[in-house]
């Protein structure tokens, strides 16, 4: 992406961005890389009018970059109508090669996986103190971290929920992400307590106090890499996906795997496994950004695919979606 198109993104200059994006001189590359940019910023109507002034040439140019950015558009938009009808249009479109025949077979999973993921930042509003406690202790992925946002916000103004929080982790038998973001607001907030849990089968406990340094430690070597990874990503939709792969398997490191993890090649294999779906990337710069040790790729690749298995499920079952029979009715 040429500097000026980045410096106004990174900004949040983005309207003077979409006028930039749409003169003559701008590579489609570099539209294409806007384009993403606005989407993944929630910027979508902006993204949209782009996308589908430049729809045409997006396909011809790149036609899994034509396919995700259609159906990631209204699947932001929960624009249930024509997110069908962009699905049917790809479904339809002639033979490219054989990445795109496997994104078309897995087009459900990538659509579950956008609508499991892509969560619009809420509005400002006065918080609900008992609707608060209710969202922390609901079955829904996407109230428990609502709830939780919301716990932190009023924890700034000397409301303290961290109590009721661990009263809700402890009710959990099994791990998941749910339980995770749980003991993640536990962690932050310096609540101790032990609990036990069920992970992949094998019970496990495990005492905050005894976790959370190196909890914050790896917490901050995970932040690090991936915003220094996101400046030499050369897709950044390729990238957004991995990101969301990965804060996946982020959840499942605490408690046992904190220690003695080697989070390049963690990352390297995340990255490898997503990228997969794609089309082969020359020269990928985030090959040297993730150095893998030889030894541990396939132990790695087995647990992050248990990670991904898990977690994608949890997600994409109880993350509240638009219902398609009520918005095509």
């Amino acid at each position: 992406m040429n500097k000026t198109l980045n410096d106004l993104l990174n900004n949040n200059e983005f309207e003077k961005a979409e006028e930039y994006i749409q003169n003559d001189d701008v590579s489609l590359k570099d539209k294409i890389d806007g384009i993403k940019f606005l989407l993944y910023s929630f910027e979508t109507r902006r993204a949209k009018k782009l996308f589908l002034k430049y729809k045409d040439e997006i396909e011809k140019a790149s036609y899994l970059d034509f396919a995700t950015l259609y159906i990631g558009i209204y699947v932001e938009l929960k624009d249930e109508i024509n997110l069908n009808k962009a699905k049917q249009e790809i479904l339809n479109g002639p033979y490219v090669d054989q990445g795109v025949e496997e994104f078309r077979n897995r087009i459900d999973d990538f659509i579950m996986y956008l609508k499991a993921s892509l969560v619009t930042p809420k509005k400002e509003e006065e918080i609900d103190i008992n609707l608060t406690k209710k969202k922390i202790a609901s079955n829904s992925y996407e109230e428990v971290l609502n709830g939780l946002d919301d716990a932190e916000k009023i924890l700034k103004e000397g409301i303290d929920l961290t109590k009721y929080v661990a009263q809700v982790a402890r009710k959990y038998t099994k791990y998941s992400l749910k339980f995770y973001y749980l003991i993640t607001f536990l962690l932050k907030n310096n609540y101790d307590d032990t609990f036990s849990i069920d992970k992949f089968d094998i019970p496990i406990t495990f005492t905050l106090s005894k976790i959370k340094n190196k909890f914050n430690e790896i917490s901050s070597e995970i932040s690090t890499k991936i915003s220094k990874a996101k400046a030499e990503a050369k897709d950044v939709g390729i990238f957004y996906l991995f990101q969301i792969a990965f804060s996946f398997v982020e959840a499942y490191l605490i408690p046992e795997r904190i220690d003695n993890i080697d989070l390049n090649t963690l990352m390297r294999v995340t990255y490898d496994i997503v990228r997969g779906n794609f089309e082969p990337m020359e020269d990928d710069p985030l090959e040297v950004e993730f150095p893998y040790i030889d030894s541990l790729y396939d132990e790695y690749k087995e647990f992050i695919l248990e990670v991904l298995k898990e977690s994608f499920f949890e997600a994409a079952t109880y993350t509240k979606i638009s219902n398609f029979n009520k918005a095509s009715a």
